[in-house]
């Protein structure tokens, strides 16, 4: 399971819940989308760094995501490298920005590795970061049930994922 994650720094973030499931005749990887979301930039985040936006978006991935990763290690995908110390090996003691603190400790509930993955590669998530779905007012409580009920109006036998069926 892989969570790519993406902010555009004028417009908004964006994440796609995929699953591998397999690979074609040239080694690249098949996958299903389980999930995605996105949310507008408040004024404030306009102001933030880069570092502090892609650290915010993954902490917007993992929690809409939740669902399904909650209790399961996963990959979270993110084109930003230098993410991948500040997650994967950074003491939590260790970071000085607030921004970032407060989104690692935010996921501690959740068990990944952030892997790099190159800007080229992360179209699907890219899209939804410029172009999102909800804007900044919309209520974070409520967006996983309208993610959930676009989904399954897009993707009719997604329903018949035993995981899905709950719902």
């Amino acid at each position: 399971t892989e969570l790519i994650c993406d902010v555009s720094k004028t417009r908004g973030f964006g994440w796609v819940l995929v699953q591998i499931r397999g690979y074609d005749t040239n080694g690249d990887k098949m996958y299903n989308v389980i999930a995605c979301g996105s949310k507008s930039l408040t004024a404030g985040q306009r102001n933030w760094s880069m570092i502090e936006l892609e650290a915010q978006s993954i902490k917007i991935g993992c929690i809409g995501a939740s669902y399904w990763l909650k209790g399961a290690h996963f990959n979270v995908l993110t084109d930003h490298k230098p993410l991948i110390g500040l997650f994967n090996d950074q003491r939590l003691d260790l970071i000085k920005n607030v921004r970032i603190c407060n989104a690692r400790l935010s996921l501690i509930d959740y068990n990944f590795t952030v892997v790099y993955l190159p800007g080229k590669y992360n179209v699907v998530s890219d899209c939804f970061s410029r172009k999102p779905l909800w804007n900044q007012d919309f209520n974070d409580e409520e967006e996983p049930c309208i993610l959930a009920n676009v989904l399954f109006e897009s993707f009719a036998d997604a329903i018949s994922d035993p995981l899905l069926s709950y719902m």
